[in-house]
């Protein structure tokens, strides 16, 4: 294998011994199998969305403007180091996924710019010329829906593999520089696949569309003479993207060092986008598995140093339940625990659930290991 396919492999593997103590890791250690063998073959530059199994279409009108495309290119001096005292974002209702994140400190007080579901912009400046370095930066998150083809036909939805395959195209623009794929942890979104951008000309589209029939002119532009760095996660058989703008001038290891900042605080706490009807039927895309590793993070997350218990993992399922009631043409879903719950909610017993998503029920074990909840189909007791 290539470096590449050797990254490609490690992301492969780092997802599967994630979720091996919280999903049915016989199945799903023969799917990773399958698809590490046939890495020498397939030869591609993305291939960790893909592994979503492994790991666990609405129209949506955009009300804010589309990135501006143009910027001035004369050298600047280069940023200061970003604050180390982040200020955290709490209207993660705003976005799929409902991601929850601490801004970067220049970022505090910034009210962002919103469109429904899909974007959410901070900016220091909304300048389009004569930008200064360390006045420029901005912030996004991006739940890309479709991609433009070369015939300029809007296509989706995009699954997470599908988005990579987007990003790598830039590889062919001579306008573009793109480093290769690098992982950073996160705080609760799983593993964040990053690369940096810059280009030297505007590149229409470059980073997908929000709308289902989008033309180019609507969709995510990359802006000449900026240095970009983009973090990929799946937000449940779907891509959530932060991505971080600046003059390609600024320092780039002060803004890699706030990326990571940025990931190390990023965890998931809404409804998997697999659940919400946006890719099909949701008993179809995922929505149990992705239920699955969701409720294991976020428990570990509400647990926090101490040792997890029943408080942790009932804190982190019984938002979702809720959520799932609430979502328009959603299959007939139920949910119930069958084994007696402690009255001491700081027991840690295992737990068996069942869970019903239209025609699909799983029974789903509980268990508990230290500060670390196993959420299986297979019995962990």
């Amino acid at each position: 294998m290539n470096e590449l396919d050797t990254l490609i492999a490690a992301t492969l593997r780092s997802d599967a011994e994630e979720a091996s103590a919280r999903t049915d890791t016989a199945s799903e250690a023969r799917v990773l199998a399958t698809r590490l063998d046939a890495l020498d073959a397939r030869r591609a530059r993305w291939r960790w969305g893909a592994v979503a199994a492994v790991a666990a279409t609405a129209v949506v009108v955009a009300s804010v403007a589309v990135v501006v495309t143009h910027r001035a290119t004369s050298p600047v001096p280069p940023a200061a180091t970003p604050t180390a005292t982040p200020s955290a974002w709490s209207d993660s209702a705003e976005i799929l996924g409902a991601p929850q994140l601490d801004v970067p400190g220049w970022a505090a007080g910034i009210t962002p710019l919103r469109a429904p579901r899909r974007f959410v912009r901070w900016e220091q400046s909304s300048c389009t010329s004569e930008c200064v370095a360390g006045s420029d930066q901005k912030l996004m998150l991006l739940a890309p829906y479709t991609r433009i083809d070369a015939q300029g036909t809007s296509q989706g939805p995009l699954s997470v593999a599908d988005y990579g395959q987007l990003l790598d195209e830039l590889r062919t623009n001579p306008a573009v520089r793109m480093t290769e794929w690098h992982q950073e942890s996160t705080a609760g979104a799983g593993v964040a696949n990053v690369a940096e951008i810059t280009t030297t000309a505007d590149v229409t589209a470059a980073m997908g569309c929000e709308q289902r029939a989008d033309s180019a002119g609507g969709c995510r532009a990359l802006v000449r003479g900026t240095r970009n760095v983009v973090a990929v996660v799946d937000a449940g058989h779907a891509p959530l993207v932060v991505w971080l703008s600046a003059l390609a001038s600024t320092d780039a290891a002060a803004q890699d060092a706030e990326m990571r900042a940025v990931l190390a605080s990023l965890r998931l706490t809404g409804l998997p986008v697999s659940c919400r009807g946006l890719l099909g039927p949701p008993e179809k895309t995922g929505c149990l598995e992705d239920l699955r590793t969701q409720v294991a993070r976020e428990a570990v997350h509400q647990a926090g140093s101490d040792k997890a218990t029943h408080a942790a993992y009932f804190a982190a399922v019984d938002p979702l339940v809720t959520a799932l009631q609430d979502v328009q043409g959603m299959p007939a879903f139920s949910y119930s625990v069958e084994t007696p719950v402690a009255d001491d909610l700081s027991a840690t017993t295992p737990l068996v659930t069942s869970w019903t998503l239209g025609a699909t029920t799983e029974k789903v074990y509980v268990c508990f290991r230290g500060s670390a909840v196993v959420v299986t189909t297979t019995d962990c007791r």
